[in-house]
């Protein structure tokens, strides 16, 4: 084992911290960026172990690998690999995180929004606004949502984001990056959709229904999809 996969083996993190946190793990997973025999052993390593091939998932803007979990150490590293659906969709997370780009890129837009969204919704509603053919309008929320800091990032670009920050991710054609996440710090985030003026929130695997879960599996065809772009785009 490399020692670059050794000490991802025993990284702990505390988000409590997230400037120093922060700091760290954009050093972490730049470091992982720049070593192709370690990105390429994770990847594999996803693929065939079940338990990490099962958190993979597949949704309109992007498909996800999960190369590391590590829930008791605070975090989880996430290969993202960007589908052929680009769209403007200003959105919060469940938790902080840090991101660096290893090919491709997007159009990044921080924003401030003047409203409590999720005074709006109760959670027990939101559990039933959990996709676009689900969503609610948001017509108000447009009214008061203002870009802040826009910037595009290349490969090589990294940062880190507060749970609490609303940003736009609007990618361009094969964009992978490393998405490296701690815990999840509340229950719920928000999506909402420029082009239909449409808001809906994503919850944690263990509040979803099944047939959400069976909707963002990712199966074998686009898994392998998913590696074949990887190896052409990453390795090469």
């Amino acid at each position: 084992m490399s020692s670059l996969l050794a000490e991802i083996e025993h990284a702990q993190f505390d988000w409590d911290d997230f400037e120093e946190t922060g700091r760290r793990t954009r050093d972490l997973i730049q470091r992982i960026a720049a070593d192709k025999a370690v990105l390429a052993d994770m990847v594999d390593r996803s693929l065939n172990d079940p338990a990490l091939r099962a958190m993979a998932e597949h949704h309109e803007l992007l498909d996800y690998l999960v190369l590391h979990n590590a829930p008791d150490r605070g975090f989880r590293l996430r290969l993202h690999c960007s589908t052929d659906v680009h769209r403007d969709r200003p959105h919060d997370h469940r938790f902080s995180f840090s991101s660096v780009i290893l090919t491709g890129g997007y159009r990044h837009t921080w924003h401030r929004l003047d409203t409590d969204l999720y005074a709006s919704w109760s959670e027990e509603d939101a559990l039933g606004v959990m996709d676009l053919t689900r969503s609610e309008p948001a017509e108000k929320a447009f009214e008061v949502i203002e870009p802040m800091l826009v910037r595009d990032e290349r490969p090589g670009n990294c940062y880190s984001l507060h749970d609490s920050v609303i940003h736009t991710t609007f990618t361009k054609p094969d964009t992978f990056s490393l998405f490296l996440r701690g815990p999840a710090v509340k229950s719920r985030s928000i999506i909402l959709d420029a082009e239909t003026r449409r808001v809906w929130w994503r919850f944690g695997a263990e509040q979803e229904p099944a047939e959400r879960r069976a909707k963002v599996g990712l199966g074998d065809e686009a898994l392998q999809s998913v590696q074949e772009r990887f190896n052409r785009l990453v390795l090469a």
